[in-house]
């Protein structure tokens, strides 16, 4: 289709513009409206709020980079190949199962107790994979069954990743007090919990001293994303029979190291 002289002074004048932060916002607004079916002008200025002379703008952009395309007889937009190939190449490079698994299974060799990459969503614990130890006593997780999630307060990994996420996830969590009791270790009071997640920020890493379930504990070490953020954490589990004096403290610094090095792998310059 021909462009008209007002689309052609268009172009000019958004090659010469600088992006700005709400210029970035309004493009990723009508990305979004794009995602999965071709739209006209009209029906994305209405679902996104923007005026049709911005969204027209914007998607004469995205046409010139070749991220949209439009379809001459309906006038329609739509995604391309192109930036669905940049959306799955990002995937693939923050995969993080596939990027730490021989760092994990590292882990699981030295230690010999069952290692676990855990991730934080939603307000929730996951399970993203596990290594059992080899061992006939070991540490199974009944988590991730039947839609269980690990309870915030109990677990080393959980509180490794809260005390690491800074004061909204920490008061968020602290909101919960008070927690339930799973055994006799249990911290169970809001100040003990504030007290717990700042030392383990001083640490750099959290344990459950079989605070969840008797005769287990486990030791858990952040890992950094690229800007420093914390959503995701390695942990050590094992009998407490096992995990007590050298073997407790070896697995310790087993986990610290394999966090810090799953870190580096994904492009954090530094752990904390």
């Amino acid at each position: 289709m021909k462009k008209t002289d007002k689309e052609n002074r268009e172009i000019e004048m958004i090659r010469d513009e600088k992006p700005t932060s709400s210029f970035v916002q309004k493009t990723m607004q009508i990305l979004e409206a794009l995602a999965g079916k071709e739209k006209g002008v009209l029906e994305i200025a209405n679902e996104t709020g923007l005026n049709k002379s911005t969204v027209f703008r914007i998607l004469i952009s995205l046409v010139n980079l070749d991220y949209a395309y439009q379809v001459a007889k309906t006038e329609k937009y739509g995604l391309t190949v192109k930036f669905n190939k940049l959306a799955e190449s990002n995937q693939s490079r923050f995969n993080l199962v596939a990027l730490s698994l021989e760092i994990l299974q590292r882990a699981a060799d030295s230690s010999q107790e069952t290692v676990f990459l855990y991730t934080y969503s939603q307000g929730q614990m996951i399970i993203l994979h596990q290594i059992e130890s080899p061992s006939p006593l070991r540490v199974v997780s009944k988590f991730n069954n039947d839609g269980k999630r690990p309870p915030l307060h109990a677990t080393a990994s959980s509180k490794c990743i809260i005390a690491m996420q800074g004061e909204k996830s920490m008061q968020y969590l602290l909101s919960q007090a008070p927690f339930p009791r799973f055994t006799d270790t249990t911290i169970c009071s809001k100040e003990e919990m504030l007290e717990e997640l700042n030392s383990i920020r001083e640490r750099g890493y959290a344990m459950d001293d079989q605070e969840n379930e008797p005769g287990i504990r486990c030791v858990a070490a952040p890992i950094y994303m690229p800007d420093h953020t914390v959503n995701s954490c390695v942990s050590i589990s094992g009998p407490s029979i096992r995990m007590h004096g050298e073997k407790l403290a070896r697995c310790i610094e087993i986990v610290k190291e394999t966090a810090a090095e799953i870190s580096r792998k994904i492009g954090a310059t530094r752990e904390s």
